[in-house]
């Protein structure tokens, strides 16, 4: 007897619109970017990891969020929500701090790393778009 598996995210992708696959290719790009983003350099004072003899760079006001765990980085995702009329995708990380790492608090500066990705990588997402649907896109 054979046995027939079929991949459910295949399944998904292959059922999506045109559009919606240029959707999922554009928060696909932003995530990866994102998550370069938080590995990068950063060039504040010099810290300790709680409960740990591991030293890292904290970030300075304005710079992306230094790596202490790796917690946040680990856990940006995409979601596409497929509605009958419009399809949004999502980029985002369910940590409960990330907000307040991209805003800042009233005792912290904001150290944002969503926004400034989504704003430098929109050409190469814009790009990723008409790469995945055949359309041609315009920046602006």
């Amino acid at each position: 007897m054979a046995k027939v598996i079929i991949d459910a995210k295949f399944l998904a992708r292959s059922a999506m619109t045109r559009a919606e696959r240029g959707l999922w290719a554009m928060g696909e790009h932003w995530k990866g970017a994102a998550r370069k983003t938080l590995a990068g350099h950063r060039t504040g004072n010099e810290g300790r990891v709680p409960g740990t003899a591991t030293t890292y760079t904290m970030s300075s006001p304005g710079e992306p969020p230094a790596v202490r765990t790796g917690n946040l980085r680990s856990r940006i995702s995409s979601l596409l929500e497929r509605g009958e009329i419009e399809s949004i995708v999502y980029v985002g990380s369910n940590v409960p701090y990330a907000p307040y790492l991209e805003y800042g608090t009233s005792r912290m500066q904001p150290r944002p790393w969503a926004r400034p990705t989504l704003l430098r990588e929109w050409s190469l997402m814009m790009q990723r778009f008409a790469k995945a649907t055949g359309m041609q896109v315009r920046n602006g």
